[in-house]
């Protein structure tokens, strides 16, 4: 078990824009807490090696370090993959500030403390390390990251009238990932972002997260992304996510003709919360806002779907993510005593994909609203896994290998990633 030495609590709330950056570091805490003092940064410190486990994902999340410490074997990770907690490429020094043979510094890339954090880098040193080893969660991140450089992954789909694939790609200083969807010819689709309309590709789009404190260039990142693939903006349908695109998860389910396919993007570490309690304080305003949305899932049918259909597979949708984040145990980040329904910047897109039939509601009752719920509910479990490293089976069942945990949520589907 991996314990946290000095209070996350404390962190969080000296965790202003004047505060000292914040140093996420661990093994000998002793050590750090008085390089810390010197250097004037905040230590969230763990004892022991947090690289061997999952369970320490919620703790770093919850210190929201600027910079961390971690070891070069997960270099790949921190740096070229550009995932969620990835570092940003300092000048001289590439992704890695060393500070021992076996570890380095970085700077997070969501920091709002960039330039202090860079000041403080030379004042830390590491101390010696018994060991540095990668395992669990962790080294299936790495295994993914090694793969994970291609411009374009392409992606099975198990309706012959979409493609799919993921695109890597720089905007402007920043590295993008989208996961896009195109159709045969424009189809309809409901969107909890932009409504009902006809789109020609829909998709997921993964922000960086140095561009988290500034999204109102949303727009611009659409009309890059229509170039890119040559379709005007408008018949293309996005949602927008701060969870790593190559953490994706898919789930189909089939009966005779009738095929479901689920892609789902999931994080819940920042803002979960329970619905009808946990109080809203955006406002939608003349001037508009911008949501990144935390948990997001795109639907395809591969029939006709009626308005009513697709906005009753809205209500499935729901029902089933917040079946799962209950069955996870998932608490609300702004109260701890309460369980999380959803975060509070989900979104849903469904696609009416196909011609033939004709289904006007996919009620609880329906075959179509269980297939809904059913691929809504694999994927989400999987996406959980891959981003947060939540499991709901018990750790004496994941044997030695967290490939057996990703094997148990049945990832045998035709969809697939190739690789």
């Amino acid at each position: 078990m991996i314990r946290i030495v000095f209070t996350i609590a404390i962190a969080f709330i000296l965790s202003t824009a004047k505060a000292d950056p914040i140093l996420f570091c661990w093994g000998n805490c002793t050590y750090w807490k008085q390089k810390a003092f010197q250097a004037k940064v905040i230590p969230a410190c763990f004892e022991g090696n947090p690289y061997t486990s999952s369970e320490s994902l919620k703790l770093i999340a919850r210190s929201k370090p600027d910079i961390i410490l971690f070891p070069k074997s997960l270099l790949p990770l921190f740096g070229p993959r550009a995932f969620t907690g990835s570092v940003l490429k300092l000048k001289g020094y590439g992704y890695c500030y060393p500070v021992s043979k076996e570890l380095c510094l970085g700077v997070w890339a969501g920091s709002q403390r960039k330039e202090e954090a860079i000041k403080r880098l030379p004042l830390l040193k590491a101390p010696p390390i018994k060991e540095a080893r990668v395992s669990g969660w962790w080294k299936m991140q790495l295994e993914k990251s090694l793969k994970a450089n291609r411009p374009s992954t392409p992606i099975k789909t198990p309706i012959p009238n979409l493609k799919a694939k993921i695109l890597r790609f720089r905007e402007g200083n920043y590295p993008s990932k989208v996961f896009i969807v195109r159709f045969d010819r424009p189809r309809m689709i409901l969107s909890t972002l932009e409504g009902l309309k006809k789109a020609a590709a829909v998709g997921n789009y993964y922000i960086y997260p140095a561009r988290w404190g500034n999204c109102r260039g949303i727009n611009l990142l659409k009309k890059d992304l229509a170039r890119r693939v040559g379709l005007p903006p408008k018949q293309i349908s996005l949602l927008y996510t701060g969870v790593d695109m190559d953490n994706i998860a898919f789930h189909t389910e089939r009966y005779k003709d009738l095929t479901v396919w689920v892609a789902v993007t999931a994080g819940v570490f920042g803002n979960a919360m329970r619905a009808g309690i946990d109080k809203g304080y955006w406002l939608e305003t003349p001037s508009g806002w911008e949501k990144v949305g935390t948990i997001n899932l795109l639907i395809f049918v591969n029939k006709r779907l009626e308005v009513s259909a697709m906005a009753s597979a809205i209500i499935r949708a729901t029902e089933a993510k917040t079946a799962v984040l209950q069955e996870l145990n998932v608490k609300s980040s702004y109260n701890s005593d309460l369980l999380a329904t959803g975060t509070g910047t989900d979104n849903i897109i469904i696609v009416s994909a196909g011609e033939e039939g004709r289904f006007t509601s996919a009620g609880g009752h329906t075959l179509l609203g269980y297939m809904i719920a059913k691929s809504v509910r694999e994927a989400l479990f999987r996406a959980l896994y891959l981003q947060n490293g939540l499991n709901i089976y018990p750790r004496a069942r994941l044997l030695s290998s967290p490939l057996c945990a990703f094997n148990l949520l049945k990832p045998n589907n035709p969809e697939e990633v190739v690789r």
